[in-house]
């Protein structure tokens, strides 16, 4: 079971965030709010209720939940931002948020961005050149630039990536997460020769790190580090056939 905090001035907002996770998400439990940012820094300096995700409304009375964050130089939670207006994604992007919700809050989006908060706590095994012995493309690397300057790391690494508002989120097998102002589609382009697969609009898997597909049209990729993706059902069979032709 996750725990969850709430920051949100308004009232109907916190409980209907609070009823769309029991209805959707049943792993999170959500062990306080708060409506300013003062109450906040009180809430999330007691270690009794140490949240594993926070879901900060942007806009609060006394600022910006950027302020907020700005006071907690060393967070151990991971951000779920949550905001009625558009104009605030790129400085959320400067804030390493697993999530940009949009009021009103849609099901399947906030399923995603808790996914992905989740994934950051539960690692798959490091990389090793060993796991793919005989395989060319293990030695290929990717460079990325994200928050604090450019990025290095071979192919293998990369466990999925997942677009979002025009930028893409790197989830890697050492547990780190990048956020990269560049879409999804531009890379795509780049791995298309590699064995990864555009399982959905925003979400591209290391086929080898697909564990099991779950059967019927609802169907969902289980990744090696627990992590589940939805795959949309023109997509299943292509993946299908990609997995089987997979040389382990």
């Amino acid at each position: 079971m996750k725990k969850a905090v709430i920051i949100e001035d308004s009232p109907a907002g916190v409980s209907n965030l609070k009823n769309l996770l029991a209805l959707v998400c049943k792993d999170v439990e959500v062990v306080a709010s708060a409506s300013n940012i003062r109450e906040a820094l009180l809430l999330l300096n007691q270690p009794d209720y140490a949240p594993d995700i926070a879901f900060l409304d942007i806009e609060l009375k006394d600022g910006l939940a950027f302020d907020l964050l700005e006071q907690i130089p060393e967070r151990t939670f991971e951000i779920i931002f949550v905001s009625a207006y558009n104009k605030y994604a790129d400085q959320a992007c400067n804030h390493r948020s697993v999530g940009y919700l949009h009021k009103p809050i849609d099901p399947d989006k906030l399923t995603q961005a808790v996914g992905r908060a989740c994934a950051s706590r539960k690692f798959a095994a490091p990389f090793s050149g060993e796991d793919f012995p005989g395989h060319a493309w293990v030695s290929e690397h990717l460079s990325v630039q994200a928050q604090g300057g450019w990025h290095f790391f071979y192919l293998p690494e990369i466990i999925y990536l997942f677009g979002e508002n025009n930028c893409t989120w790197f989830f890697l097998r050492d547990g780190r997460k990048l956020f990269v102002c560049t879409t999804l589609g531009e890379y795509e382009k780049q791995l298309e020769r590699f064995p990864f697969y555009r399982i959905r609009k925003n979400a591209i898997v290391n086929l080898y790190e697909v564990e099991k597909l779950t059967p019927g049209d609802n169907c969902f990729a289980q990744l090696r580090n627990g992590v589940r993706l939805k795959v949309a059902r023109r997509r299943r069979p292509a993946l299908l056939s990609k997995l089987k032709a997979l040389d382990f």
